[in-house]
């Protein structure tokens, strides 16, 4: 029986040094090679390479070498691996990695890889990671958890799976939907295997995450219980403070932290009140990014801003607070979003306070302003949890049963909006 074009076992010949496949030029195939000598490049050597950022190879504990650490658990991009690709898929990331810097983990070589599985690797670094991340610069995502995933099975097909569901919605009669639930069933299957040995904390918090990232492009149902696990697991693991010794865990944590807050007026009202009510802007501000610079510090201030003033209109209606107050509330927020919105750089994370908003919003025009924005946002990010969010809305704006609208967030909405 005759295999599919793109489903060969064999890994895919690479013809020259990443310098040299660029020029369209014959390589001898050395590291370095004679013609970036000649020319006086620095020579990336063999394999497929992401573009995180420039001149990344050159810095930190693996610059110069070959082999950065002696098990040869982690290659870096002038390394050529003598593995089978099976075997190469199934090599978990050792402990011992998460002690590099994050400028030792922004590359990969994912030679060994099908097509199919390092085209959605690369849709992930260039759809899905954008738009988890206000400011598409250092985004670990892409820089830190995206390499990982070349020797991590469990973690690559969490990433797979989340891309395959971004596609299926921009491409509804496609195959993407059918390739996202078998990758997404193996990335629980590897957890579950995983977890009975407590080894690859980082690895199996990792898949979690982008699970959960999953969960907001294709609207799932099990975002509630793949935060009790992560929160369960964190505790298991030392938590919080033991997790962020490491770049990798310092990054898991911020977006871990994110993820909760966002969750809870989705999951109790009792929890949100208690957690919305003692989050300042600047703390909402390092949620979105760590190391606040002179760069983006405004668009990062302009964002903290407008979900600090939606967290206050949340708590001001579980409060019973008078109507007129919560108005007030609102059009502040509606004026500051016509300076800072959707349309804006970095508005593309405004999901949350839009929908939040928008769920108090009784003004008709206040509520085509909140629709537009959703709109704009969903063109953005390709996140079909945001249409969710509008169809959601309408219900609310519809309600004919009296219900509050954070009653009904914590009976009715069935899918992660954030």
């Amino acid at each position: 029986m005759s295999l599919k074009r793109g489903s060969e076992k064999k890994p895919r010949r690479v013809k020259g040094c990443h310098n040299c496949s660029q020029r369209r030029i014959n390589c001898d195939r050395n590291s370095p090679c004679q013609k970036c000598i000649k020319k006086g490049i620095e020579c990336w050597g063999l394999g497929v390479r992401y573009r995180f950022s420039n001149g990344v190879a050159s810095r930190g504990k693996l610059a110069g070498k070959t082999i950065p650490v002696t098990d040869d658990e982690f290659a870096g991009p002038n390394t050529i691996t003598d593995k089978k690709p099976d075997e190469a898929s199934t090599t978990q990331t050792p402990m011992s990695l998460l002690e590099y810097s994050l400028e030792d983990l922004m590359t990969c070589n994912i030679d060994h890889l099908d097509q199919q599985a390092r085209f959605l690797l690369e849709y992930f670094s260039q759809k899905v990671a954008p738009a988890m991340v206000a400011i598409d610069i250092k985004n670990g995502y892409r820089d830190i958890l995206l390499p990982l995933s070349e020797h991590d099975e469990i973690m690559r097909n969490a990433m797979i799976a989340a891309s395959a569901s971004h596609l299926s919605h921009q491409h509804p009669d496609s195959k993407w939907l059918s390739v996202a639930r078998k990758h997404h069933t193996a990335a629980i299957k590897g957890l579950q295997r995983d977890g009975s040995t407590g080894a690859n904390t980082f690895s199996d918090l990792a898949t979690m995450v982008i699970l959960l990232i999953e969960e907001m492009v294709s609207v799932g149902e099990d975002y509630i219980i793949l935060l009790r696990m992560v929160r369960s697991f964190v505790c298991s693991r030392g938590g919080d403070k033991k997790i962020e010794q490491s770049p990798i865990g310092r990054f898991l944590i911020q977006q871990i932290r994110k993820m909760t807050l966002y969750a809870a007026p989705l999951v109790s009202e009792i929890s949100a009140t208690s957690s919305l009510s003692h989050i300042s802007t600047a703390d909402i501000a390092i949620l979105y990014c760590s190391q606040i610079d002179s760069t983006n510090e405004s668009i990062i201030a302009n964002v903290a801003g407008l979900v600090h003033q939606a967290m206050r209109i949340y708590l001001l209606r579980v409060t019973n607070n008078p109507e007129e107050v919560i108005e007030e509330r609102v059009q502040h927020f509606i004026d500051d979003a016509l300076l800072f919105n959707a349309t804006s750089f970095g508005g593309h994370v405004l999901i949350w306070p839009f929908f939040i908003v928008g769920a108090e919003c009784s003004d008709t025009h206040h509520q085509e302003f909140i629709v537009t924005q959703l709109q704009c946002l969903w063109k953005s990010t390709g996140f079909a949890n945001i249409l969710y969010a509008i169809s959601f809305l309408e219900k609310i704006w519809q309600n004919l049963s009296r219900e509050t609208w954070p009653s009904m967030l914590v009976k009715h909405v069935e899918g992660f909006i954030m």
